[in-house]
């Protein structure tokens, strides 16, 4: 959640509240009362205010100011990511930032995105800009902040990204294809329940691979030890998964055990300064 300080009007439904209450704020939830009226009677009879204090219900909250009056209040943006890998295994990250906060996704024209794609064995990159359209369909467009480029389309359908298509321009002004239809990343904390999520899903080919991120502190032991991550992939060896282990804290890994004979396994992310025992023997 990010914070930003912005300066608001100084009048309030043409009242200048400094002419009311110099060098403060005055802060109140009142029923069926004119704001102003209330702060301009409040200077010119104090007696008003025991009057007001009986017949109304109100809360009252004063903030101090520095002496040339200025007047801060605080804006909340709200941040949606979305994870999705490419038929590659290339992973897209889109944040979409807007200035209202919202129980569920439902972006508005002119939020802010920024867009990361990490491509295997390049360094990761950026496009960034605002929402220029939304469809009924769960289609954005977001138009990127470089000069002259083209908005590219993304597929957002029940908070997950499904499809990118378009040209992207890049930070550095590259536009690159989009990868078209993408597999949203699934996140889970424990083997078991990846495990049970990989058994309701259908089966998949390898070129159409579920991303899943494992954020856990062990793998379980070799594949061959029931409750095993290994394990958990071999019961399932009909659906293809790229393995993101990077949010994950183990340190050692035995890839002679870990994932022997996880035929279902295309590639894996392994966290950082991990110690790799042996030799791979998963299919990349």
């Amino acid at each position: 959640m990010l914070f930003e300080t912005v300066n608001p009007s100084r009048e309030l439904d043409g009242c200048d509240v400094t002419r009311c209450i110099p060098n403060k704020i005055l802060t109140m939830n009142l029923k069926n009362t004119h704001y102003c009226d209330i702060l301009l009677k409040m200077k010119k009879n104090s007696i008003l205010l025991g009057v007001l204090v009986i017949a109304l219900v109100f809360t009252i909250t004063i903030v101090g100011c520095d002496d040339d009056n200025s007047k801060s209040q605080t804006v909340i943006y709200e941040s949606f990511d979305y994870e999705s890998i490419d038929t590659a295994g290339n992973t897209y990250i889109l944040v979409i930032t807007g200035k209202t906060s919202r129980a569920t996704y439902t972006s508005v024209k002119g939020d802010s995105y920024e867009l990361t794609i990490k491509k295997v064995g390049y360094p990761n990159k950026e496009s960034k800009g605002n929402v220029s359209t939304i469809g009924t369909d769960g289609i954005l467009g977001l138009k990127p902040k470089k000069a002259d480029s083209e908005p590219f389309n993304v597929n957002v359908s029940s908070g997950k990204m499904t499809a990118i298509t378009g040209k992207i321009t890049l930070e550095d002004g590259e536009a690159v294809p989009a990868p078209g239809v993408v597999t949203p990343v699934e996140t889970f904390t424990s083997v078991a329940s990846m495990a049970t999520w990989l058994k309701a899903q259908s089966d998949n080919t390898v070129d159409t691979p579920y991303g899943v991120k494992l954020n856990v502190n062990k793998l379980g032991g070799p594949s061959s030890k029931s409750g095993s991550t290994g394990a958990a992939l071999i019961a399932n060896n009909t659906k293809y998964v790229n393995l993101d282990l990077s949010g994950s804290t183990f340190t050692t890994f035995d890839d002679f055990q870990d994932f022997l004979n996880c035929t279902s396994l295309t590639s894996v992310t392994m966290p950082p300064m991990i110690i790799v025992k042996g030799n791979i023997v998963f299919p990349l």
